[in-house]
């Protein structure tokens, strides 16, 4: 599991077999995470979330997003393969919206943060005599935390995860 930026074991180091559905072969071994890692995962997004510029910064957030979004095209045949072993995918059902095109919806997110109105001026205003400036200011609004199924990992998981980190 990834938490607070590094890989950890299951708190009291619980595991359980990745199995391949189709030949039944241990392919690896997994962290069996526990609500206890789980408080932790959330308290290290919330920590991120209130203590870096993640909330606040669009233009990491797009850089970051780009990077997973080359790094995934650049191991598309591995993760492709990675998808055949742990899910029973047939190989031709790998192809387009179960992984290229989740890929590519990366990028398709991306660039629509980058082009996000995040604050918009709705000009000035006056009431009872008192003149204010009116603005829009639209900000992240905290940690969210998303359940992904197993059938179509790629498609679900970054059909969920990606907006949530665009957002902030």
């Amino acid at each position: 599991m990834l938490i607070d930026g590094e890989l950890v074991g299951a708190t009291g180091g619980g595991t359980f077999e990745n199995v391949d559905p189709t030949t039944e072969e241990v392919i690896g071994v997994c962290a069996d995470g526990t609500a206890a890692d789980m408080d932790r995962a959330i308290g290290a997004a919330r920590r991120a979330f209130d203590e870096t510029g993640w909330s606040t910064d669009a233009a990491l957030r797009s850089r970051c997003l780009r990077q997973l979004h080359d790094g995934l095209r650049a191991h598309v045949e591995d993760i492709r393969e990675t998808m055949i072993a742990e899910v029973g995918a047939p190989r031709a059902l790998t192809g387009g919206p179960q992984l290229e095109t989740p890929i590519e919806g990366v990028a398709w997110v991306t660039n629509l943060l980058d082009g996000y109105e995040w604050e918009h001026d709705i000009g000035p205003s006056s009431y009872m005599g008192i003149d204010s400036q009116r603005t829009v200011r639209r900000e992240a609004a905290g940690v969210v935390g998303a359940v992904t199924p197993w059938n179509f990992p790629m498609q679900i998981n970054l059909a969920k995860v990606v907006p949530a980190l665009a957002a902030g």
